[in-house]
């Protein structure tokens, strides 16, 4: 496969119960999944299904032709204004993924829990690593160079696709506010931290899978520095 120069992310919607059910407690979107544009100009994307667990890379007409079959089926994407570079090591960490991350479909339950009651007390799901539903595994992905979490999200396991939009529509807010062309994802992810809008996961140092040193070190570095400019911030 050729190298990714650009990212993306894209929501869907659809006519099932479930679809419908998520969508009740959770808002507009009830799937979403990441993308890269190759060198070679084809676009291709990853998800995590119930069945199949963390799958790709497929091509996007996929989604376009699985729309077209239903009236009620929507979808929606957005690009990220991530360098080439960036883009490559998500698109090889998201790669890394296959077949190694599995779908955590207790987690479904767990969200209607957490978002009908445990965000009001502070109670908070507790962590799978190794298995992640659609929104987890894309919010894993991104991180550190784009954080999907909101509060009261504090953990990856608790983002849904209706939360990872509202986020990813408040970081472009931000950055129009800024008066930037296109948002360079650290520096508005860093405003957004100093503002206390939001804070580093939970328990979390890096996403990278076993191996990937490399990913690991940059992950933790940002990570501190987050953390030293939240710390400068309420000095």
């Amino acid at each position: 496969m050729t190298k990714a120069v650009g990212t993306w992310l894209f929501w869907t919607r659809g006519e099932s119960l479930l679809s419908s059910l998520i969508r009740r407690v959770t808002g507009p979107w009830s799937h979403m999944g990441i993308g890269f544009d190759l060198e070679d100009g084809a676009p291709v994307y990853y998800e995590s299904l119930f069945r199949d667990g963390f799958t790709g890379p497929k091509p996007w007409c996929k989604v376009v032709d699985w729309a077209a079959k239903h009236p009620k089926r929507k979808w929606a994407r957005r690009s990220l204004d991530l360098s080439p570079e960036i883009s490559e090591r998500k698109r090889v960490l998201a790669q890394a993924h296959v077949g190694r991350l599995g779908y955590a479909a207790w987690q479904l339950l767990g969200m209607w829990w957490f978002e009908r009651v445990g965000k009001r007390y502070g109670w908070h799901l507790r962590r799978s690593p190794k298995r992640a539903v659609c929104s987890e595994a894309v919010a894993r992905i991104l991180w550190p160079e784009m954080n999907l979490l909101n509060h009261p999200r504090r953990r990856f396991d608790e983002v849904t696709p209706s939360s990872a939009w509202r986020k990813l529509c408040r970081i472009e807010e931000a950055a129009g506010r800024a008066g930037l062309n296109g948002y360079p994802a650290n520096a508005v992810n860093n405003a957004l931290n100093r503002a206390r809008i939001d804070r580093k996961p939970q328990g979390v140092s890096t996403p990278a899978p076993g191996g990937d040193r490399q990913n690991a070190r940059n992950a933790q570095g940002f990570a501190q520095g987050l953390e030293n400019s939240s710390r400068r911030e309420t000095a």
